[in-house]
């Protein structure tokens, strides 16, 4: 097996990567690999407490609504419940007048 081996950029000379000096490349790629990663989970970690936060928003305001809903139905039937009361108090009335008219002719 050989080992293994970079080219340098500048000068394009082939060297060998003996432990001793591949060990510091592998550990400065091991450090910036779990600093992107940390990175990334930081990020998704916002982006989850961003979603969570609008969520709880989005609940208080649909319950806000909820709420309004139900209040202006509440009052929209009770004028309809007036509404209905009052017609038909007048045709009470207005059936009474004619019963009477009615009864003295």
């Amino acid at each position: 097996m050989t080992e293994p081996t970079i080219i340098c950029p500048n000068c394009k000379t082939e060297i060998k990567l003996t432990e001793s000096l591949a060990a510091p490349l592998i550990e400065s790629t091991r450090r910036q690999y779990e600093q992107r990663l940390a990175q990334k989970d930081n990020d998704i970690a916002q982006r989850e407490q961003a979603m969570r936060d609008k969520e709880k928003l989005l609940a208080e305001a649909k319950a806000k609504l909820d709420e309004q809903i139900a209040s202006q139905v509440d009052m929209q039937r009770e004028a309809l419940i007036r509404s209905v009361q009052r017609t038909l108090m007048q045709r009470i009335s207005h059936s009474r007048l004619f019963i009477i008219r009615w009864a003295v002719h």
